[in-house]
């Protein structure tokens, strides 16, 4: 295993070697010595330590907090304070600076340790979930017109993501750690909680859910923990408007086809007609001219006139282009 490398911010050069002496008993790699806000701050940036060891007062104008603050920023390195000072106002200085532990002085060495070991797993953890939050936002930011929504057991929103977000107006007084019946409509409410309850429950489910002129596809489940006990649940919502628009517009054009070779299979059948007259007889027994059953059986429409032959028979008087 590889030791984690430690850098030493202290005043007192007494103490800061009895540090230094107690983090190699214990198995660190102390690298430097830092005796001010400023060169703790360049030392971190050069060495890129797994973890800062910080007095809070030091010598010149600027504070060990101060110092603690452009590093937890600027390099995401963990910070643990080593003080003697524990009055109020010192502490409330550390404490905005979120670090990961505190070692009174004089220290223990076990609890130097301790402390070390602590902040060291705390950091890899709160490092890992920002990664693994970071991933699970990519992952929904990229699929199209969704919404996604993590509620706890009190139906409170505890995360709300999603690239359609900005467009689900139904859907944007929804905030982190607001219940969802202040959030949402009460139509809308009423539609999804029946779901949401389910899924605390241990169950998914898959509905449809229409507001504000929008068609959402909608989607519960529970999140489980490690023992698989149901510790959350997970709202996804993606708009299908479009989608559904174009599922009708392909119905309504399949039953307009339907409706057409309807009438083309009544012309493509056995037709009884007059072998004399012509005509034709309808499904109803009825004998009809071949024009007029043939337009009200399609889309077909007749105009009359001679061809050369009946023109010459019926019309002998007539001379035609085609007799000269």
């Amino acid at each position: 295993m590889n030791k984690a490398r430690v850098l030493v911010v202290e005043d007192d050069r007494v103490i800061a070697e009895s540090v230094v002496k107690a983090l190699v008993v214990l198995g660190y790699l102390p690298l430097a010595l830092a005796s001010s806000g400023e060169e703790a701050i360049r030392q971190t940036g050069d060495l890129r330590p797994d973890l800062v060891l910080m007095d809070i007062h030091l010598q010149g104008p600027m504070l060990g907090t101060t110092a603690a603050e452009h590093i937890v920023h600027r390099f995401d390195i963990p910070v643990v304070y080593l003080t003697a000072y524990s009055d109020e106002e010192t502490l409330r200085l550390a404490k905005r600076t979120r670090p990961f532990g505190f070692v009174s002085k004089p220290f223990n060495v076990q609890q130097l340790d301790v402390a070390i070991e602590m902040a060291l797993y705390l950091h890899r953890t709160e490092k890992q979930l920002r990664i693994s939050e970071a991933r699970y936002r990519a992952l929904v930011r990229n699929i199209p017109d969704s919404v996604v929504v993590l509620f706890d057991r009190q139906l409170r929103c505890a995360v709300v993501d999603g690239a359609g977000l900005s467009a689900a107006t139904a859907f944007h007084k929804m905030a982190q750690d607001r219940p969802m019946e202040e959030a949402l409509a009460p139509e809308v409410y009423q539609m999804i909680e029946p779901y949401q309850r389910a899924a605390l429950a241990g169950r998914s489910h898959l509905f449809e859910l229409t507001c504000d002129d929008r068609i959402y596809e909608a989607r519960t489940l529970p999140i489980r923990d490690a023992r698989g006990d149901v510790v959350a649940g997970m709202l996804m919502l993606q708009d299908i408007t479009a989608r559904k628009q174009s599922e009708w517009e392909r119905e309504r054009l399949i039953a307009e086809l339907r409706r057409s070779l309807e009438h083309i299979k009544v012309l493509r059948g056995l037709l009884p007609i007059c072998m004399h007259c012509k005509r034709i007889r309808d499904d109803q027994g009825y004998w009809q001219q071949l024009e007029v059953y043939i337009r009200d059986h399609s889309e077909a429409e007749f105009t009359h006139g001679l061809c050369p032959e009946c023109a010459r028979k019926f019309y002998p008087q007539i001379k035609f282009p085609s007799d000269e």
